[in-house]
C-alpha cells in the first residue's frame, strides 16, 4: 500500500527552521533538499562577477585591481 504524503505549502516552508548547511525548495507542494552550490558553480560565479569590472576598467584605461577598489561594480 502507498503512503500518501501531504503536500506542503508556502508558509509551511517559511515556517519551518533553518537547517545549517541544507537548503529546501518545494516542488509541487513536495519538500526537495537543494544541494550546496559546488567549486565549479562558485569558480564560474566569480567570472561573471568580474566581467563588467574589467570591461568597465578596460574602457577607462584602469587596472581591474583599481576599478574594484575605486568601487566601479
Amino acid at each position: 500500500m502507498a503512503v500518501k504524503q501531504e503536500l506542503m505549502t508556502a508558509e509551511q516552508l517559511w515556517e519551518m527552521p533553518e537547517v545549517p548547511g541544507k537548503q529546501f525548495e518545494l516542488v509541487r507542494g513536495e519538500l526537495v533538499a537543494v544541494p550546496s552550490p559546488g567549486a565549479m558553480h562558485n569558480l564560474i560565479a566569480g567570472l561573471l562577477y568580474r566581467l563588467p569590472l574589467k570591461a568597465r576598467a578596460e574602457r577607462e584605461g584602469r587596472d581591474q585591481e583599481q576599478a574594484v577598489q575605486s568601487g566601479l561594480g
